[in-house]
């Protein structure tokens, strides 16, 4: 963004901006390129939705204008059945053939042949950068700003569909969404709850492509039984989705063929909940990977095929339940409250309830079987009403019944925890496994009413599992991540183990995706193809390590941090053995179990995307602190920086530094010994003054004792204390302040 021309706009919904910055290019991007990010995704090339969500995770910290834009649009690509389209497009815009749009346009160019080449363009897909190119090269004589231009046009547009097909649906993808409501919370806690139940903007996106019931993926291949064709196109839908000339993959009322359907946040989130709660394995522990893709780790794309099941969704299940419970618990939501919940949705939530509480109260030891087929059960018919659409019709929740709804889902989730024996969940080594293959040890071949043998699409005969098997994979650093995240106070016992484990490589001193797979077949999937130490087959993954890194910080291992990032974060590399430059990231690096030792610590493939997103993230909360703005007994916004640093990166000089700010351009600014400098939410500067040079965290760490603000306008104002109250909190998240130069004390 560096050196960009930064506009903000609202859009035609009144909700979104659009940031539009310029940049010089070569031939081939004609003198100039443009990026739109609508608060979600930059509008040049396409990508995967795991991949865009988790590189938007910390926009709002950088753009705080963005506010909830990113959680609005990547919750509209989930579908009812839980899932998204794996594609995200880039963001293009259509403007209808309106006279508003031919007077915009004619009082723009009035020039007949510029004209009709730039209406043409306007009512096809277009981005702001085609249409900025389009109008240079008319010739036309502007006399406004390009950004005065797109703050006219855009809100005669609407923003078209960024999902795309593929097939198969990855089972991890719907957490990621949590990750962004952190972020927008970090911000603006304030917003809690009318970004939960006063946006009624949310739609369900319609995909062709639809999970199988379980009767028709289950199929006997010589004589084992497997999940295969778990998802197929369905061309009655496709051929409805396509009919539709606007708007054509958003669900519908009256199953389809009515208006588009719009709900608050608080009903995708639930519908999620639902969705995931239902696809428990029938052990009980890990989340089904029931719609053909494994998670995270894309190349066991096996694992899918062998019932497999990941305990990492399961995790992360229970911290969006405790995130609702908690959000829903807060002075301002009242039990009494009506939410309006779409009726398929309402009587899905309300029988798998039941199901909840029965299988709570059950002392059956085939307890999680049963659950598991009516669950599964329950969700197979929800699919089945809402596969072309909703009725329309909706029924009243409260708050109170969504809670006694949750609580039952944690408690349930909980007991996978408490009651589960430790050999089923943990190793030997005291690392808790990550994914579950689960055999099946009975079956029953499926007939029709003649009595013949069904069978598959790919001609397999169908069966139907009444009894499993579960046993773990080796070990994955997945699993600790997600363990951690949960139950940080298990932190320092998983840190342990996992250094005691195949997982810790003790040359590098670095962590490895996952222990030697020797021992599975290639059945798990194409990780098996690769020689160990190799692409994700026991390499130092860095995108995993950053997490596992990300992971210790926000458990309060601050020490272990602080010590495991001098031989894991990139820049502390010896660039001999890295073999690229350390400013350099890379997708993954030779563990010291590859073959050919010269290559044993050297980086392949240049990656940026989700390493550097971990990386950002453990920045913010390095400099800020997890929860930089905070709400305090009264209900009253308030900013309190809580930096996480150690003494040694801290200056040791006085130095001038560039610094480029939005407003003024490149300037040289002042930072003494001692201190330690960052830009906050990309506009104020703000510098920790630590006169003792110690840490800030631990029994003796040095604290925030005050805070002088400088205003852009000049204005300088103290406060004393480690927080700012709510006008200075505001103030600052406007972006008025200029720099905050922030006081570190023992003494506090």
């Amino acid at each position: 963004m560096r050196g960009g021309m930064p506009v903000t706009f609202k859009s035609a919904s009144n909700r979104s901006l659009f940031y539009i910055y310029w940049r010089q290019g070569g031939d081939l991007e004609r003198d100039y390129h443009w990026f739109v990010l609508e608060p979600t995704y930059l509008s040049q090339g396409n990508g995967h939705y795991r991949n865009i969500l988790q590189n938007r995770r910390m926009d709002t910290w950088f753009f705080p204008e963005v506010e909830d834009g990113n959680i609005i649009t990547f919750l509209n690509l989930t579908q009812t059945d839980g899932y998204n389209p794996l594609v995200v497009n880039g963001v293009t815009f259509t403007a209808d053939d309106t006279e508003e749009l031919r007077k915009w346009l004619t009082d723009l160019v009035p020039e007949e042949s510029a004209y009709e080449d730039l209406l043409t363009l306007l009512t096809k897909p277009f981005t702001p950068g085609e249409f900025i190119m389009k109008l240079e090269a008319s010739g036309a004589q502007i006399r406004r700003s390009y950004e005065e231009i797109l703050a006219e046009l855009l809100p005669l547009c609407r923003q078209n569909e960024i999902g795309a097909l593929h097939e198969g649906y990855w089972i991890d993808h719907w957490f990621y969404n949590f990750d962004l409501l952190d972020t927008f919370l970090m911000i603006y806690p304030d917003q809690l709850r009318e970004a939960l139940l006063e946006k009624r903007v949310y739609t369900f996106y319609d995909n062709p492509d639809v999970v199988q019931p379980r009767n028709r993926k289950t199929v006997l291949v010589n004589g084992r039984v497997r999940q295969y064709g778990a998802v197929v196109r369905d061309p009655e839908k496709q051929r409805m989705i396509e009919s539709r000339t606007k708007d054509p993959c958003k669900v519908r009322t009256q199953l389809g063929s009515g208006q588009v359907y719009h709900t608050n946040l608080l009903v995708k989130l639930l519908c999620l909940i639902a969705n995931k709660i239902a696809t428990l394995d029938p052990e009980g522990i890990g989340i089904e990977m029931e719609a053909g893709k494994p998670g995270w780790c894309d190349p066991l794309n096996g694992l899918p095929g062998l019932f497999g099941s990941s305990i990492c969704e399961t995790l992360e299940l229970m911290r969006a339940c405790r995130f609702l419970l908690d959000s829903l618990s807060q002075s301002d939501f009242a039990e009494s409250e009506i939410l309006l919940v779409f009726e398929e949705l309402h009587t899905f939530i309300k029988k798998l309830n039941d199901a909840i509480e029965k299988r709570l109260a059950s002392k059956d030891a085939n307890s999680a079987l049963v659950f598991w087929n009516e669950s599964h059960t329950l969700k197979e018919i929800y699919r089945a009403q809402t596969r072309l659409g909703i009725h329309g019709r909706e029924r009243l929740m409260s708050l109170g019944q969504i809670k006694d709804f949750l609580k039952n889902c944690l408690r349930l989730l909980e007991a996978i925890f408490e009651n589960t024996p430790r050999e089923r969940l943990f190793h030997d080594t005291g690392v808790p496994y990550t994914y579950f293959v689960n055999e099946v040890t009975d079956y029953r071949l499926l007939l029709d009413d003649q009595g013949v043998q069904l069978k598959s699409k790919s001609g397999y005969p169908l069966v139907e599992p009444n009894g499993f098997k579960q046993r773990p994979l080796p070990l994955f650093l997945e699993g600790p991540v997600h363990w951690i995240r949960v139950f940080p106070e298990r932190s320092c016992p998983i840190l342990e183990a996992v250094k005691r484990s195949g997982l810790y490589d003790a040359q590098l001193q670095m962590y490895k995706l996952c222990e030697s797979l020797e021992r599975e077949t290639f059945e798990i999937g194409r990780i098996k193809s690769y020689a160990r130490g190799w692409i994700e087959n026991e390499s130092i993954y860095t995108h995993m390590e950053y997490k596992w890194l990300l992971a210790l910080l926000c458990s309060g291992l601050y020490e272990d941090f602080f010590e495991e990032i001098k031989h894991t974060l990139i820049p502390f590399l010896d660039p001999a053995t890295y073999g690229r430059s350390t400013l350099e990231n890379s997708s993954f690096i030779v563990s010291s179990v590859f073959p050919d030792v010269r290559l044993r610590g050297q980086a392949f493939q240049p990656r940026q995307s989700g390493v550097t997103c971990e990386m950002l993230h453990m920045w913010t909360i390095m400099a800020a602190g997890e929860h930089p703005f905070f709400l305090d007994e009264n209900h009253r916004l308030r900013l309190r920086l809580q930096p996480i640093l150690p003494d040694w990166l801290f200056t040791t000089t006085d130095g001038s530094y560039n610094y480029w700010d939005d407003e003024e351009g490149w300037t040289k600014v002042l930072i003494p010994k001692n201190c330690f400098a960052f830009k906050f939410l990309g506009k104020t500067l703000v510098v920790y003054h630590n006169k003792a040079r110690r840490a800030t965290f631990g029994k003796d760490g040095a604290r925030v004792a005050a805070y002088t603000l400088k205003y852009r306008n000049g204005t300088l104002l103290t406060s004393s204390g480690d927080s700012l109250d709510t006008s200075l909190a505001m103030d600052v998240r406007d972006g008025r302040v200029y720099r905050i130069d922030v006081i570190l004390s023992r003494e506090v």
